[in-house]
């Protein structure tokens, strides 16, 4: 599948999660921003990633403590894209129109 191999091991997104340490939305969020590299959808829609993807993220993103770094991972994912300012501005107008 990924890199041409049928053979690799695709994992779904919840046998990554409990690899990774994280949720099933952040890995299909890595997998749609191509994080994880060789994600695909299969035919029922349903996300896969190579197990090599999953281990080079955890030998990367895990620090010494052994928990994930999300904020890390965030950053390499484009969810820190918006600058602070915009997003302050958005965030004070939505708390005030509670």
């Amino acid at each position: 599948m990924a890199n041409g191999d049928p053979t690799e091991d695709m994992l779904s997104t919840e046998a990554s999660a409990r690899l990774m340490g994280c949720s099933r939305p952040h890995v299909a969020m890595l997998i749609d921003a191509q994080v994880l590299a060789g994600g695909i959808k299969n035919e029922r829609g349903e996300r896969l990633v190579p197990l090599a993807s999953v281990v080079r993220w955890v030998r990367e993103f895990k620090n010494p403590s052994g928990d994930a770094d999300y904020r890390k991972a965030g950053v390499a994912g484009g969810m820190y894209d918006i600058p602070d300012d915009v997003y302050a501005v958005h965030t004070l107008r939505d708390r005030r129109s509670r």
